[in-house]
């Protein structure tokens, strides 16, 4: 396996996002976009409904800093996305996040999990070892 970087496409409006977006998708194959409900994290960034159209030739990932990352999951595989990274602190519980994870595979797509820095990682791990189908962390 070889390392890649993937361009995140960040931007806390529309305008900013749209410019980005055209930039980067002409440059890579694959794009990361974050997504900030305003709870989860401070931030609030970028609606989903205001991606556009996404590319069949770009593998996208959706990073969703949301408290409530379930309803976004039929939404990004509407838009397109072929990757979810959902929050260990949105989900906190292996039963959570065991749904979550099937949610997302239900949905063809890959499941990966993310963490803050500030939490500690032995609280991730115990959890990790009670889920199964994790994709990556």
């Amino acid at each position: 396996m070889r390392n890649e970087i993937i361009p995140t496409v960040f931007a806390y409006k529309k305008k900013e996002f749209v410019k980005r977006f055209r930039i980067l998708s002409r440059i890579s194959n694959k794009l990361h976009v974050d997504f900030m409900d305003g709870k989860l994290v401070k931030n609030k960034g970028v609606a989903l409904k205001d991606v556009p159209p996404l590319s069949r030739k770009i593998d996208f990932e959706a990073h969703l800093m949301v408290r409530n990352p379930r309803p976004w999951v039929a939404k990004c595989k509407k838009k397109g996305f072929k990757k979810i990274m959902f929050h260990y602190e949105a989900t906190k519980t292996g039963i959570k996040m065991q749904k979550m994870i099937d949610l997302i595979h239900k949905h063809k797509m890959k499941a990966f999990l993310t963490f803050n820095p500030e939490t500690g990682i032995k609280k991730v791990v115990e959890s990790v070892n009670k889920v199964e189908g994790l994709d990556g962390i």
